[in-house]
C-alpha cells in the first residue's frame, strides 16, 4: 500500500458528546503491521482529508512467524460539528505515524498517565489501593476481598496489557479473593475464595472507568 492511499472507509452516527472516541476493525494482509513496531501504518481521516488522532491495537495475528497482525482495531478521537445529524464519513489512510509502546512491566500509573486528558477524579480513584475492590462472604460470614486494580499484601494478582496508547489503555488484573481475617477451626476461613479477572479501561477525556 502506497503512503497516502485510502484503504477503507466507514460511517459513524454522530456521538452525543464531542470530542468522542470511535473504533473500527480492519483485516490486514501478512507483513503489513508489526505489533512490536513504534510505527502505526494507518490513520483515520475525515472526508476532507483532515487527520484524526488514531491508535492501533492488535485483535488477531497471522499464523506465520513474523507475519504480523491479521486484524487490527483503530481507535480515533473525533470532534462532532454542532448540529450534526447525518452520519460522518471516516476514511482509513495508509500513513506512518509514531506509536507509543507499553513498558515491559507497566505500573498502574502508566495506564492512567498515558491517555490524554484523564480527569483528576479518575486518576485519584486508580492511584490509591483499596478504592476498587470486590468482596464476598462465605456461609460463616467470613469476608474475602480482592483489589481489582492494585497488588496488595492481601491479594497479589497479575496484570496483562490489553490496550495501550494516548487514546485508551486497558489492562486485565487477575487474582484470588483472599480472607480479610484468616481464622482456623471448623468454621475457619478457606485459603482463598474465587479467582477473578477484572478488565479496567481508561479513555482520553472520559470521566468513567
Amino acid at each position: 500500500m502506497a503512503i497516502g492511499a485510502i484503504v477503507a472507509g466507514f460511517y459513524v452516527d454522530p456521538p452525543t458528546v464531542s470530542p468522542a472516541l470511535i473504533r473500527t476493525t480492519l483485516p490486514l494482509p501478512p507483513n503489513t503491521f508489526d505489533p512490536d513496531s513504534p510505527i502505526n501504518p494507518l490513520r483515520l481521516i475525515y472526508l476532507d482529508g483532515t487527520p484524526i488522532e488514531t491508535q492501533i491495537e492488535v485483535v488477531t495475528r497471522h499464523p506465520g512467524p513474523g507475519e504480523g497482525a491479521a486484524v487490527v482495531e483503530l481507535i480515533g478521537r473525533i470532534n462532532v460539528p454542532p448540529g450534526q445529524t447525518k452520519p460522518l464519513t471516516i476514511l482509513v489512510q495508509r500513513f506512518d505515524n509514531s506509536r507509543i509502546l507499553p513498558p515491559p512491566s507497566p505500573s498502574v500509573a502508566d495506564f492512567y498517565n498515558t491517555p490524554l486528558d484523564v480527569p483528576a477524579p479518575v486518576q485519584s480513584l486508580l492511584k490509591n489501593p483499596h478504592k476498587i475492590q470486590l468482596a464476598v462472604e462465605d456461609a460463616f460470614g467470613k469476608l474475602y476481598m480482592l483489589d481489582l486494580v492494585h497488588d496488595t499484601e492481601l491479594s497479589k494478582g497479575e496484570r496483562r496489557i490489553e490496550r495501550f496508547g494516548e487514546l485508551q489503555t486497558e489492562f486485565r488484573h487477575h487474582g484470588w479473593m483472599g480472607p480479610l481475617f484468616p481464622t482456623t477451626g471448623p468454621n475457619g476461613t478457606l485459603s482463598h475464595m474465587f479467582g477473578v479477572h477484572a478488565y479496567v479501561r481508561i479513555s482520553a477525556g472520559d470521566p468513567v472507568i
